[in-house]
């Protein structure tokens, strides 16, 4: 367990962006904390760069790009500079003329007896607290999350569940322009710390507040709810939706790479997924490629070997200084 800083450093000609980043190197004992790894139990992943949309991990399930009366059907384009290949963009909708992406649902007939996950990247357009980023519904009950991280379930016989509700609490996890990584487990059982519905950003853990309804009685905990009956939707539905399946409508929004497991990842398995599939920086201290990289003339006197590492005493040899080669006699 040590804590080092990493540097990055891209030349060209006379100029540089350099940046450090401190990071805990675990020991083997402490970093070995499940004997499963972030892959297990993945059943889909879009990442929307082929033609047809295809399920990486099944070829025969593919995306359909759709919407309801006059709003246009999402878009699929490669504009996005902080992320690799396509993503989808969908349209804002009100209910009833969403803006959507239809997915068969990888996880309909399985048991889930492990729970479920589901995890995607997202960049919102605006600041709509309400409409749809994901969702799910057999027509009568349904599933969804908006970007409050409101997560809300509803089966329609009056029980439901409301996680972070725009008029309970404004979370500002998802702020417009950015990209972010959204994962959430789901488990059949549940205590007070985990277990039920837990909703990570980037890796992190988000506080949510709660409050539901079962069998008519009211209650503002996470284990106030029987979890069993969000499970068993997510195993009836035909379709796993981006942009549909709430009461409001399509939230004006990026997606990309869309990952479904049959199981609940854990903590430490949600912060490996991050690391692996993050392919854009989404550093707090950044706000993109443009706004954080600075450029300067190159002032920087430290003399480094071909292999970066920095020298102190040259000796007899090849090294680099201020972005040129020079050689030591």
């Amino acid at each position: 367990d040590t804590e080092v800083t990493l540097t990055a450093r891209l030349t060209c000609a006379d100029y540089f962006w350099q940046e450090s980043y401190p990071v805990k190197a675990l020991s083997e004992a402490n970093a070995k904390y499940a004997t499963e790894t972030w892959a297990d139990g993945m059943v889909a992943h879009y990442e929307f760069d082929d033609e047809e949309l295809t399920n990486k991990l099944n070829k025969s399930e593919k995306a359909v790009l759709k919407h309801n009366s006059t709003t246009a059907s999402p878009i699929v384009d490669d504009t996005e500079q902080l992320r690799n290949g396509n993503t989808v963009h969908l349209n804002f909708g009100a209910n009833g003329k969403e803006s959507y992406v239809s997915m068969p649902n990888p996880l309909k007939g399985k048991d889930l007896s492990n729970g479920a996950t589901l995890s995607f990247f997202v960049k919102r357009t605006d600041d709509n607290l309400w409409d749809a980023l994901l969702g799910m519904s057999d027509g009568t009950q349904r599933l969804y999350l908006t970007g409050n991280l409101y997560a809300g379930f509803n089966d329609g016989n009056g029980n439901y569940i409301d996680i972070n509700h725009p008029e309970t609490v404004k979370t500002d996890k998802l702020q417009p322009g950015k990209w972010n990584m959204v994962t959430i487990t789901f488990s059949r059982t549940v205590n007070s710390t985990s277990g039920g519905i837990t909703i990570y950003v980037n890796g992190n853990k988000n506080t949510d507040k709660y409050k539901e309804s079962l069998n008519g009685k009211e209650a503002t905990t996470k284990q106030g709810f029987d979890y069993n009956l969000i499970l068993d939707l997510m195993a009836s539905c035909d379709e796993l939706y981006l942009g549909n399946g709430s009461f409001w409508g399509s939230a004006d929004a990026r997606f990309d790479d869309v990952m479904v497991y049959d199981r609940a990842l854990s903590y430490v398995e949600v912060m490996a997924l991050q690391q692996m599939t993050d392919r854009s920086n989404i550093n707090s201290k950044t706000d993109g490629i443009l706004e954080n990289v600075t450029i300067e003339k190159c002032k920087n006197e430290n003399v480094y070997d071909l292999q970066g590492r920095r020298i102190e005493n040259p000796r007899n040899g090849l090294y680099i200084k201020n972005g040129k080669k020079i050689l030591v006699r």
